[in-house]
């Protein structure tokens, strides 16, 4: 019940914030590490090897409420659909861009990545994991409201996800 409520939070924000955003300047590299740390002991319980690559001092410029909500959801994701491990990256690009990576390994097969982005779209078609299927398109929309993208790549054992956004 709490996953459909998120969702639905969501999506309702994402409706409300599309005309009002309210901007602001800070440090995202401390403010994901204190995203991360709200999750430490779910990573534990799940045993979940978690590896950080975050460049320090990177500041964007953007509604706060919107990026914890895609990095909350991201997160979520890798929580539950990692097998061992995970990988989250920070780091600028060379045309003044912010990359937020997130990758995990995966048990199963991704045959068009893009299609998760759909709503409703999911691996596991009986839901038996609980998956409505609108994670991935919600972190899409709330990413876009924010002049960002999102962009799923797959590999045979990992599941990449990467968000870019303009630089501060």
């Amino acid at each position: 019940v709490n996953y459909y409520l998120t969702c639905l939070t969501d999506y309702n924000l994402i409706q409300e914030k599309k005309f009002k955003l309210i901007n602001e300047k800070f440090n995202f590299s401390q403010f994901l590490m204190e995203q991360l740390f709200q999750y430490y002991e779910e990573f534990e319980q799940k045993k979940i090897q978690v590896h950080l690559e975050i460049t320090p001092y990177i500041f964007i410029s953007t509604d706060k409420i919107m990026l914890k909500r895609i990095v909350d959801n991201l997160v979520s994701n890798l929580i539950k659909y990692a097998k061992k491990n995970i990988h989250i990256a920070l780091n600028c690009t060379n045309n003044n861009q912010i990359e937020f990576i997130c990758k995990n390994d995966y048990v199963g097969e991704i045959k068009d990545p893009n299609l998760l982005l759909l709503r409703f779209q999911t691996l596991d078609n009986s839901r038996q994991n609980k998956s409505m299927g609108i994670g991935l398109h919600i972190i899409q929309e709330l990413t876009e409201v924010i002049n960002g993208t999102l962009k799923v790549e797959v590999n045979p054992a990992i599941f990449k996800t990467i968000v870019t956004l303009e630089r501060a």
